[in-house]
């Protein structure tokens, strides 16, 4: 199969996407004017200072495509390239309202003394199963944990699997949640809550739909695990709430016999939480 060069890639990439922008025919002469040339473009739209900002993350896609090229000859399609940036030109957005919304309450932190998060057990008559990913990108490797709680807090399973060659975010968060959801329905059906700190994730699986293309195929197979339970929750919660599977997914990355059964995972556990 012949790949376009890394310069025929981005032109395709900025054609691509929703500028429509021939960037060969911006200034070729010196990196200084073909941004200032592109800036221009863009102060012409309505919207310029988002439109700067979801070129700023294409550009940065770009510049990681480029490295996949030259580095690993890794040819990524340029429709990922452009998914990929408006995903995270989305995610941006989405901080800065959530980040506007809490300085709106400003004025009441003086008065209001907050509680630092924690984690809340199930209510009585459910299972709570956080999960969480890893990655390790010397390794090219990423690993999963989870951890299955009840009313009480106690621990009644736990599981830790790596995946090599799977370093995607969004991936490794997805195959975190298919597999607890696997193991878990391998010995009960019982209402569950599932809990974890990937809010893009936990979205997406809410209102069974996702643009995210890597994740694409796990997400389904997720949508199809759910039809088979009673009651289901799945909720965001803080890193700080989720401490306990994470610890669990780091494990997973440098210790392989770790994930060798339910019990060695829950004896683990035991000595360290």
């Amino acid at each position: 199969m012949i790949y376009p060069s890394p310069i025929l890639l981005v032109n395709k990439v900025w054609f691509e996407s929703k500028f429509g922008l021939h960037s060969d025919q911006l200034p070729q002469d010196s990196l200084i004017e073909w941004w200032n040339a592109l800036v221009n473009d863009l102060q012409q739209l309505r919207n310029a200072k988002k439109e700067f900002v979801l070129c700023i993350f294409l550009l940065w896609q770009i510049w990681k495509a480029r490295n996949e090229v030259v580095f690993n000859r890794n040819h990524m399609p340029t429709s990922l390239i452009v998914s990929k940036a408006a995903m995270q030109n989305q995610e941006y957005i989405a901080a800065l309202h959530k980040r506007s919304n809490l300085d709106g309450m400003s004025s009441t932190r003086s008065t209001v003394q907050t509680n630092p998060p924690v984690w809340v057990p199930p209510p009585i008559g459910f299972h709570k199963v956080n999960f969480d990913g890893a990655i390790d990108m010397n390794l090219r490797t990423g690993a999963i944990g989870f951890v299955v709680s009840d009313f009480a807090g106690n621990f009644i399973l736990a599981g830790a699997r790596r995946f090599m060659g799977i370093i995607e975010p969004m991936v490794i968060e997805a195959l975190a949640l298919r597999t607890s959801m696997e193991e878990v329905l391998s010995i009960t059906e019982s209402r569950l809550i599932f809990e974890g700190d990937c809010q893009v994730l936990i979205n997406a699986v809410n209102s069974s739909s996702s643009t995210d293309r890597d994740a694409g195929v796990v997400l389904e197979d997720i949508l199809s695990l759910v039809s088979r339970l009673t009651e289901i929750r799945f909720q965001y919660v803080n890193r700080k709430c989720n401490w306990v599977a994470h610890l669990v997914a780091k494990k997973a990355l440098v210790d392989d016999c770790f994930c060798s059964s339910h019990h060695s995972v829950l004896e683990w556990l035991t000595q360290n939480c």
